[in-house]
């Protein structure tokens, strides 16, 4: 399935009617919250819904993420690093493996990448506000579905190498 398309095969924009004529809008991703703190899951969820995106799943550990990966191959993947009893690395290790999906990285402690980002789009430093996560947003929706963003880099969120090199 190609990233952020439903329906036929090219349509991977929606026609927005407006009075001044049609307008074209990314179709909104499928994104898998991978976050074992409730209230931040749930804050993240309000904010990805909000911004018109469709949650496929809420998990609080490896292995129902991977799980919950595998049945619904999101567009995004908003991945805790620390999780209950297991690794969020453990996820992108598996996510790496099975297909090109992409992830971002969730984390209060951000020097545990250093060097090495698991193929991650970058990595968001917790806590963060919600103008920071939908700043996030807006800019990974236009990265994963119509490559490069055309927005500058949100403060809060820092690629990793390889997304460094084709998306800054």
């Amino acid at each position: 399935m190609e990233r952020c398309k439903t329906g036929n095969a090219s349509d991977h924009y929606l026609s927005v009617a407006r009075s001044d004529g049609p307008v074209s809008a990314l179709r909104p991703m499928r994104i898998l919250i991978v976050e074992d703190e409730g209230l931040i899951a749930m804050e993240i969820e309000d904010t990805v819904v909000e911004l018109g995106h469709d949650v496929v799943g809420w998990e609080a550990s490896a292995d129902s993420a991977i799980a919950s990966f595998d049945a619904h191959l999101p567009d995004l993947i908003l991945l805790d690093i620390e999780l209950l009893q297991s690794s969020g690395l453990e996820v992108a290790r598996h996510v790496q493996r099975a297909t090109k999906s992409r992830f971002v990285f969730l984390t209060a402690n951000p020097a545990k990448l250093e060097g090495e980002f698991f193929g991650a789009i970058g990595v968001m430093s917790k806590p963060f506000t919600s103008e920071s996560l939908k700043a996030s947003l807006h800019y990974l929706h236009e990265g994963v579905c119509d490559p490069p963003p055309k927005r500058g880099l949100p403060h809060g969120l820092r690629l990793g190498p390889d997304y460094n090199a084709i998306w800054a």
